[in-house]
């Protein structure tokens, strides 16, 4: 249950998708999913790795929004408006989470299908690197690019994506910098994470059991764990973050294709593209 927590809190923070590396992790190594407390400390070490990692930015944003709730004026400068910025990224995605109806984990339910997804961002990636022009810099974010990287990354979540990488991809395609993109991205998993420890907290029941309380010190431990290792992984990434996501993205792809290629589902089709191309072949004949 540590080894699923970790990795899957580790992910949050690359270009990739959690819910398939969710999947494989469950489907390879047999594990089941934790319980909720697990994933609830899990979701407070990654909200506390990424808050205190950029301590000094969210100080400046919290004390220009504070003057402005005090002293109501029209915002002026990017601290101000950030705040407002990341609530209209998350809407869609908090909008997405809360529709009780909507089951995504089943989007990616069969490694084919895990597989096909990091494939995917994989070649959106490198699209994204080569063929789209990177010129604009943090402090050049608007209303407009906020609401649109927000609706993007919703539509990346039927497609098994996570957070951050939806929300990288959408600034890729407004011509943003890598560091800007990814700066943003790790700015916008806040409210996120928000929801979703309230959401946790709301399913673990008052009731003390035996049960319970035993695996309370776990999941504290879980908890440091995971802080610990999401801060260092922060703490990698800064410096020479393209550099370093792009390796990240070649492994990915070569683990994705091996998976693919091995899969029960990519056999199949191949045989019946095979038994098709014979009865053509034959046919012409």
């Amino acid at each position: 249950m540590m080894f699923y927590s970790v990795l899957t809190a580790i992910t949050e923070f690359l270009p990739t998708s959690t819910l398939a590396v969710q999947n494989l992790i469950v489907y390879f190594f047999q594990l089941k999913i934790p319980p909720v407390l697990f994933l609830a400390a899990n979701t407070v070490g990654v909200f506390l790795a990424l808050l205190i990692f950029f301590r000094h930015e969210w100080a400046s944003i919290l004390a220009h929004l504070i003057q402005i709730l005090i002293y109501p004026q029209h915002p002026k400068g990017l601290d101000e408006r950030l705040p407002f910025f990341l609530l209209i990224t998350s809407l869609p995605a908090l909008l997405i989470f809360s529709c009780s109806n909507l089951d995504l984990k089943g989007i990616l339910s069969t490694p084919f299908k895990s597989a096909l997804s990091l494939l995917l961002i994989g070649i959106f990636f490198w699209i994204f690197k080569y063929f789209i022009k990177n010129i604009k810099l943090f402090y050049h974010f608007k209303l407009k690019d906020a609401f649109f990287v927000g609706i993007f990354q919703a539509i990346t979540f039927f497609l098994g994506w996570n957070p951050f990488c939806g929300i990288l991809m959408g600034a890729f395609l407004l011509n943003y910098q890598f560091q800007a993109a990814a700066q943003y991205s790790y700015f916008s998993l806040i409210p996120i994470l928000i929801y979703r420890m309230i959401h946790a907290f709301q399913k673990v029941t008052d009731e003390p059991s035996p049960a319970k309380s035993q695996i309370y010190f776990f999941c504290f431990f879980t908890a440091v764990l995971v802080f610990f290792l999401v801060y260092t992984t922060l703490y990698y990434l800064q410096n020479n973050i393209h550099k370093r996501l792009n390796l990240f993205i070649f492994y990915q792809w070569l683990m994705a294709l091996s998976i693919f290629l091995l899969s029960k589902e990519t056999a199949l089709l191949s045989y019946e593209l095979v038994k098709k191309l014979m009865h053509s072949f034959s046919f012409l004949h």
